[in-house]
């Protein structure tokens, strides 16, 4: 997959607002986070990424679900 292929796989679009900005928010960083981990693997780079997309997706889970509850 190519560069262009991960960031489009990746992309953020409005009709996938939840119309809560904090939601949103926390949504908005999670494509980035992915893209960005996306973008790493693709390029062979993916086990730099690794521990930082672990410990953001843990901290993520804890705060996004709180938030939404």
């Amino acid at each position: 997959m190519s560069g262009n292929d991960v960031e489009k796989n990746n992309r953020w679009f409005s009709k996938l607002e939840t119309g809560i900005p904090g939601v949103d928010k926390q949504h908005k960083e999670l494509f980035s986070k992915t893209g960005s981990l996306s973008l790493s693997i693709s390029t062979g780079k993916g086990r730099d990424l690794a521990n930082s997309m672990i410990f953001f997706l843990e901290k993520y889970v804890l705060e996004n679900f709180n938030f939404e509850d």
